[in-house]
């Protein structure tokens, strides 16, 4: 079966350190689901912003519970304008 996901919204502070980026599988399998969660644009800068490397979510046979990867945050004490990071 195709493999459809759904990446949730997040916001955070710079302060908050890190933010959690969960991803749902929206039809489950027959067997085990791999997928790479990769930065892949936006308006925020890695590593000057955050600091991010590609990582792999895995879903068992017929599960769709979320499964989060962590971006971690830079504070670097500017006063910026809301970035934005895109994930696939």
């Amino acid at each position: 079966p195709e493999v459809v996901l759904a990446i949730s919204e997040t916001s955070v502070d710079e302060a908050a350190g890190t933010a959690d980026i969960c991803v749902n599988l929206l039809n489950a399998g027959t067997g085990d689901v791999s997928v790479d969660v990769a930065a892949v644009g936006g308006t925020a800068s890695n590593p000057d912003d955050y600091t991010y490397m590609t990582q792999t979510v895995t879903y068992e046979a017929g599960n769709t519970d979320a499964q989060c990867v962590t971006v971690t945050i830079v504070d670097d004490a500017m006063n910026d304008e809301d970035e934005t990071i895109i994930f696939e």
